[in-house]
């Protein structure tokens, strides 16, 4: 089983549909993760934190009908990612739970980490590795959300882009440090095709800021249980019973 949890859903609102072009883009990307190996993926939706939330019948606006060709050849879920800059911000949370897979919060001030570490009922913290941190990374803040189980997502697309790398290598290498190398999970963050790699390729890439290659293994597990901890809240709120690993 090999997963990639944030795969960038093209839709930048509720109110904006996908283009044809958009979804050209998206199949093709599918079409990569299945030739390089990946088996599991999840679509993710970025909500700003100055949305509007519709009802709950749509409250997922990812359409996976649209997919269909890739029924029996990729497992396919979704994922919220919502920006969080301010306390009251973290409220949405309860209405989106059930209907995505995963949910995960990007925090872009200190407030928002520190709500995320410590209260939000949520799976993934990713950061936008293109730009400084928030703030500065405190092992007491990490660890309140490692003890939770929450877990941190390293997205490598950002390493691929010459202008974004040393900004992605020192908010990594920041993280790793604050963390000490627990509860992380790495995903590509690809919107499109050319910025994928293979799991030994990333691998490799994360050698370069001091991971063991033997940590591979671990990082799937991770990634298998932010998966699996999201498909198990939802499974328990309609009242039914998953049994197997092969979420």
């Amino acid at each position: 089983m090999l997963i990639d949890l944030n795969i960038h859903w093209p839709q930048k609102n509720y109110q904006t549909p996908l283009s044809h072009n958009d979804i050209v883009k998206l199949k093709n990307t599918l079409v990569t993760l299945e030739e390089l190996g990946y088996t599991h993926i999840a679509l993710n939706y970025t909500l700003n934190h100055s949305d509007k939330i519709p009802s709950n019948q749509t409250i997922n606006p990812i359409n996976l009908d649209l997919l269909k060709e890739f029924q029996n050849r990729l497992k396919i879920y979704t994922r919220v990612t919502i920006i969080v800059d301010e306390p009251s911000q973290g409220q949405s949370i309860s209405k989106l739970q059930n209907g995505f897979d995963i949910v995960s919060v990007l925090p872009i001030s200190e407030k928002g980490l520190l709500l995320a570490c410590n209260s939000l009922d949520i799976d993934l913290i990713t950061f936008d590795y293109s730009k400084k941190l928030p703030t500065f990374l405190k092992q007491k803040t990490i660890g309140a959300a490692i003890k939770r189980g929450v877990k941190f997502e390293i997205t490598y697309s950002n390493f691929l882009k010459n202008e974004n790398r040393p900004q992605f290598i020192n908010n990594t290498l920041n993280l790793i440090r604050a963390s000490r190398n627990q509860n992380l999970v790495v995903s590509s963050g690809a919107q499109q095709s050319v910025e994928l790699r293979s799991f030994p390729d990333v691998l490799n890439l994360l050698q370069l800021l001091n991971f063991k290659q033997s940590d591979g293994n671990n990082l799937i597990d991770k990634a298998s249980k932010v998966l699996l901890n999201g498909r198990l809240r939802i499974k328990s709120y309609k009242q039914t019973v998953m049994i197997g690993e092969d979420v």
